[in-house]
C-alpha cells in the first residue's frame, strides 16, 4: 500500500499563500525590469536622436559633415555614425569602409526613419562587424543619419 502524506489545512493554506506571494513578487520584478529596459532605450534613443538632428541641420545647411563629426562632442564613446541616402546607399560611415556595405533601406531602424521620420532598434547584430549595437536613425530631406553604440 502506498502511504499518503497528509498535510493539515493550515499548512496547505500557508504554502498556497507563500506561492501566491512569490508569484506576485516575480511578476513585479518582471514588470519593473521591462519598464527599466524601455526607459533606458528611450533615454539612449533621445540622446542619439538629438545628435542626429544636429548633424542633419549641418548637412541641410550645406556644411561638411566630416567637420561636424570631428569637432563636436559625441554623446557616447565608440559612437558609430552612418549617413545613408534615401535610396539606402551608405555615403559615410566612420567605422567601416563604405565599399563593403550593402543597401541599408530594409534595416529596421532605417525603414522606420524613412516612413515615420525616426526609428531605433535594440541589440541588432551588425552585418559588417558582428557586434551588437543600439541603432537610432533620423530622416532628413536628403539623407538619413544613423548612429549606433555597442
Amino acid at each position: 500500500m502506498a502511504s499518503e502524506i497528509k498535510i493539515s489545512f493550515h499548512k496547505q493554506l500557508f504554502l498556497q499563500l507563500i506561492i501566491f506571494s512569490w508569484t506576485i513578487v516575480l511578476c513585479f520584478i518582471g514588470f519593473q525590469y521591462q519598464r527599466e529596459k524601455e526607459y533606458k532605450s528611450e533615454f539612449i534613443n533621445s540622446q542619439l536622436q538629438q545628435y542626429n538632428r544636429h548633424l542633419l541641420d549641418n548637412i541641410e545647411e550645406g556644411l561638411a559633415y566630416e567637420d561636424y563629426i570631428a569637432t563636436h562632442n559625441k554623446p557616447f564613446d565608440e559612437l558609430r555614425i552612418s549617413i545613408i541616402t534615401l535610396s539606402g546607399a551608405v555615403i559615410y560611415d566612420n567605422a567601416i569602409s563604405i565599399d563593403s556595405l550593402d543597401n541599408h533601406r530594409n534595416r529596421p531602424e532605417v525603414a522606420n526613419a524613412l516612413t515615420k521620420g525616426e526609428g531605433y532598434n535594440i541589440s541588432r547584430l551588425s552585418a559588417s562587424d558582428g557586434r551588437q549595437y543600439f541603432y537610432s536613425a533620423t530622416r532628413g530631406e536628403r539623407v538619413v543619419v544613423r548612429t549606433a553604440i555597442p
